[in-house]
């Protein structure tokens, strides 16, 4: 399963490098959404710009819509948010 996952999270990444508008980290303070805890991470908000615990929209909507489960089949085995080290953050 670990393989398969890993192999779908690759066609994500390769979707994000083509449009950039996919690569969104939003925070729940900014989001109209909020993200359960295990589709979080630490990162920046590319909204208000602060460090916090932040969700990808495009990846939750893939990940969700192709039936796995964040927890389970998701959590500690890929990126659950675009990461960008060149961020810097207030």
């Amino acid at each position: 399963m670990r393989l398969k996952i890993e192999l779908f999270y690759k066609e994500i990444e390769e979707d994000m490098e083509s449009n950039p508008e996919l690569r969104l980290n939003i925070c729940n303070d900014c989001s109209e959404k909020q993200y359960e805890p295990f589709a979080q991470d630490t990162g920046i908000c590319d909204v208000c710009g602060i460090k916090n615990e932040v969700a990808n929209p495009y990846i939750y909507e893939k990940i969700t819509g192709n039936n796995y489960d964040i927890m389970t089949d998701w959590y500690g085995k890929v990126p659950r948010i675009y990461h960008d080290d060149t961020k810097t953050y207030r």
